[in-house]
């Protein structure tokens, strides 16, 4: 019996430690909002960069998530997107996460935070981090991913 117990402890524990952060419902809209050219490459790192927040007990980090207009601009951009290019934003950005969760790929280096640099400039944050990974670099594109130096 104690042995049974134990089992089912330690079952609990593994359950519990898998899935011990809360994923937002509305991650694919976050991701579309953060980036509205539906560059497959991107959602996948950001979505990184976001498990590895939330594996890390932070937010998921996500500032378009805070947008009052968020149903209406991913709508939009989807709508878009789809005319002008023919990618479905909301395709891209799911399979992105589903890749990056259900696989347990990180497109980040570890990064827990990122800006599209050409275009917000470098933000005072990044000083004390280290720069783990750029998309495009060079490009108005150009986006960088952090992560908290290590000790040496």
């Amino acid at each position: 019996m104690k042995k049974f117990i134990l089992i089912l402890l330690f079952l609990f524990v593994c359950i519990t430690q898998i899935q011990a952060y809360q994923i937002p419902d509305n991650l694919y809209k976050g991701l579309i909002a953060e980036d509205t050219s539906g560059d497959y490459k991107t959602y996948l790192a950001i979505a990184s960069v976001v498990r590895n927040r939330l594996q890390k007990g932070m937010t998921p980090g996500l500032v378009a998530l805070k947008r009052k207009d968020l149903d209406v601009f991913v709508a939009e951009q989807i709508a878009y997107v789809l005319k002008t290019k023919q990618i479905n934003l909301e395709s891209q950005a799911k399979n992105a996460i589903r890749e990056v969760l259900e696989l347990n790929q990180d497109y980040s280096n570890g990064a827990t935070h990122y800006e599209h640099t050409k275009v917000y400039g470098i933000p005072s944050w990044a000083k004390s981090m280290e720069i783990v990974k750029i998309l495009y670099g060079g490009t108005e594109r150009q986006i960088i991913f952090y992560r908290e130096r290590k000790e040496r």
